[in-house]
């Protein structure tokens, strides 16, 4: 890794790859919920994105509310 990348960078690199864990995560089960079969993971991919983004949304309307 190159030495000169910045906090932010940095930080943004370790969030991108979480994210994807999540939502790898979530892609898993939603395949495991239908039985393990397989030719959706593009589909359990994308709304397993969905849901992430939703769930977040959420998450910050409640905390706004909140205040």
């Amino acid at each position: 890794e190159p030495q000169d990348r910045t906090f932010a960078e940095e930080m943004t690199r370790r969030n991108t790859e979480a994210l994807q864990e999540e939502i790898a995560r979530r892609a898993y089960e939603l395949y495991e919920a239908r039985g393990y079969v397989d030719g959706f993971d593009v589909d359990d991919w994308l709304l397993a994105e969905q849901d992430i983004v939703e769930s977040s949304q959420l998450v910050k309307l409640l905390l706004l509310d909140s205040e």
